[in-house]
């Protein structure tokens, strides 16, 4: 006997994919690093690219329903398939979480860099005037 109906699995997946990391980690990511956050996104999708290939690839080899478990339990057998799919089930609302912690930590190292140069450049400056002043004061 079913016990969940559509409406009740459509809202589990809707609220997993539309997840509190989807809309409150990037606002706080935002409010730390400024404007950077827009390269941290583009890398996080060049990062993404050799995955949604390797699914791409595995999808037409194997062109049946079940993503992931589908691929792993016909190429290990039903145990390993049967594991990839309770973990994928379970990590599916910690997966926008995990990537949303590897874009921030984009964005922490693109902001370190950026208060690198910006320092570096700011001393170069101060180094030039005091140069300057100490050659003028010492003609």
């Amino acid at each position: 006997r079913r016990q969940l109906g559509f409406l009740d699995v459509f809202c589990i997946t809707a609220g997993t994919m539309i997840s509190s990391g989807l809309f409150v980690l990037p606002g706080i990511a935002y409010a730390m690093s400024g404007p950077s956050i827009i390269i941290s996104y583009v890398l996080a999708a060049f990062l993404m690219v050799p995955t949604m290939f390797s699914q791409a690839e595995l999808a037409t080899a194997m062109p049946k329903s079940g993503g992931s478990y589908f691929f792993v339990e016909r190429s290990l057998g039903a145990l390993p398939g049967m594991m990839t799919g309770q973990i994928l089930a379970g990590a599916s609302p910690f997966t926008a979480i995990k990537y949303q912690i590897s874009i921030m930590l984009a964005i922490f190292c693109i902001r370190g860099l950026s208060l690198l140069f910006t320092t570096l450049a700011i001393n170069k400056i101060a180094f030039d005037r005091f140069s300057r002043l100490k050659r003028d004061i010492f003609r």
